[in-house]
């Protein structure tokens, strides 16, 4: 039996051709970095998977891509450390970012991409910075 959130994305004719591309992206980049997710900790490795489902859904497919390219390599390789004033440091491809932590625990980062700026305008929400947090959050809890 196929999975129901798979068959509803894949097989939707809603999804543009530029939609179709970034998944397409995405599953490239998690067969590529497939020695990184296996070297993860269970529960971190289930958190991805959530969080992968979760992008399907809501049709999140630039988070989607960002978490195989980018938040899976970045635990994996140890590019995050907790920051002195409270949040995280995350050493990006291109930058180095600052996430933030409210009492609510939300998150929020100094980047393009949480904010909708520049070419992801109209298009903010959770970067591979915030993933990458989470991520680290999880980890650290074992």
């Amino acid at each position: 039996m196929e999975n129901s959130s798979q068959s509803a994305v894949f097989a939707s004719e809603d999804l543009s051709p530029e939609d179709r591309a970034v998944v397409g992206q995405a599953w490239e980049f998690a067969y590529h970095h497939s020695d990184l997710l296996a070297s993860l900790e269970p529960h971190v490795l289930s958190a991805v998977m959530q969080l992968s489902d979760e992008y399907l859904r809501e049709g999140q497919y630039v988070h989607l891509r960002k978490l195989f390219k980018n938040a899976v390599p970045y635990i994996a390789e140890g590019k995050i450390t907790s920051a002195p004033e409270g949040g995280f440091f995350v050493w990006g491809n291109t930058n180095d970012h600052h996430v933030t932590v409210a009492e609510d625990h939300s998150m929020a980062c100094d980047c393009d991409l949480f904010h909708g700026r520049g070419k992801f305008e109209d298009n903010a929400g959770d970067c591979s910075h915030i993933q990458t947090a989470t991520l680290f959050s999880l980890a650290a809890e074992q």
